[in-house]
This record gives C-alpha cells, structure tokens and sequence, in this order.
C-alpha cells in the first residue's frame, strides 16, 4: 500500500518539475510510477492531447510540451486498467506540432 507522504511527494515533485522553465527531469516521471493516478495527471497537466486504449486495458496518453524556442517534448504515459501509471516515454515532438503546451 502507497503511503499518502509518498503520494503527496511524488505529486509535488511533478509540480515543481513543471513549474520550472526547462523541460520536466526524468526523475520525476520515476518517482510517480506504481503512485500516481489519472486524476492526478489532469490535476496537474490537464488533460492529454491524444489518448487510446489498448486491447489489454491500459490507457496511453500523449502530452506534448513547448519548451524555449522550438523545442518540443511528447510524454506518452501508460496506465493499467487499475488507473496506475506504469510506464512512460519522452521523445521529441513530430515537426509543426501546433497542439503543444507550454511548459513554462
């Protein structure tokens, strides 16, 4: 069982990261694994710009955020049917991406 500290952490990490002027740090996308929620994701990015469900019941979402300049970053974040974040992946926004967030 998650502990609410550890919970409450995990999310304040996530803020902070975002709240930064660069792009979110990788640790805090590890620390939020197996603790964070769906709900706590829109709380804190609002809600994805694509989202899917997989035959095996995971839902991936996509979000993709404008850094400086013309730097853009998709997190695509995977959750298991019981609404958990299980795994997540960073990579560089396809070109004219005009759906992209700010992440300032």
């Amino acid at each position: 069982m998650i502990r609410p500290t550890l919970l409450l952490l995990a999310i304040a990490g996530i803020a902070a990261a975002l709240s930064s002027c660069g792009p979110y740090r990788v640790e805090y996308m590890e620390d939020a694994l197996r603790q964070t929620t769906q709900q706590e994701l829109i709380h804190k990015f609002g809600y994805p710009q694509r989202l899917k469900r997989i035959r095996n019941g995971d839902t991936v979402w996509e979000y993709d955020f404008q850094g400086k300049g013309s730097d853009c970053a998709t997190y695509t974040l995977t959750f298991d049917p019981e609404d958990e974040l299980r795994q997540w992946d960073r990579r560089d926004c396809p070109q004219d991406h005009p759906e992209s967030k700010a992440l300032n």
